[in-house]
């Protein structure tokens, strides 16, 4: 069976092994990362003030910002909907350093890789963070500068589940 996948902002010719097929919740990503939404918000409110009471031609930038909004939390939307899935390991708390680990092969061999990435958690599926608490991440992965595909991915972005809790399922078979 094909997967198919409408993403705007990621390469619909490649799927992840395991995808993260999560909803974000948006003011959660925003307690979380700040920085962009609060400068896409803050630009657009600025630009509408000015298109209002200043001049017309302060529409132009207020409708390629509402645009630009837009697609960042596409962008988002589309990380954790169509990444994939990865463990995640605290490995330290103070600063909080999780190690996620990965294949970036792209179908032949092997090619295993670990990144430590710094994030500040309160909470990990509503427990306390603590050294050795497993995270769940999804990731998505870049092409490096090449022109000719490569065998392996150039590097991965993992950003950690935001959820209350995860339930884990064995089979057994």
């Amino acid at each position: 069976m094909e997967q198919e996948q409408k993403s705007w902002t990621l390469d619909n010719s490649t799927f992840a092994s395991n995808p993260g097929e999560l909803e974000v919740q948006r003011l959660r990503w925003f307690m979380s990362y700040p920085k962009w939404p609060l400068i896409w918000m803050f630009s657009l409110a600025f630009f509408l003030v000015l298109a209002i009471f200043a001049h017309w031609m302060f529409w132009i930038p207020t409708i390629l910002l509402v645009l630009m909004n837009w697609l960042y939390w596409r962008k988002v939307s589309d990380h954790f909907r169509f990444g994939c899935a990865n463990p995640g390991l605290v490995l330290s708390v103070d600063p909080m350093l999780i190690a996620v680990c990965t294949d970036l092969t792209m179908g032949e061999g092997e090619f295993p890789v670990i990144k430590i990435i710094e994030k500040k958690l309160t909470s990990i599926c509503g427990q306390l963070p603590q050294v050795g608490s497993l995270v769940p991440t999804v990731a998505v992965y870049q092409f490096g500068g090449m022109t000719e595909r490569p065998l392996h991915w150039a590097d991965f972005d993992p950003r950690p589940m935001i959820v209350r809790r995860v339930i884990y399922e064995r089979s057994n078979g």
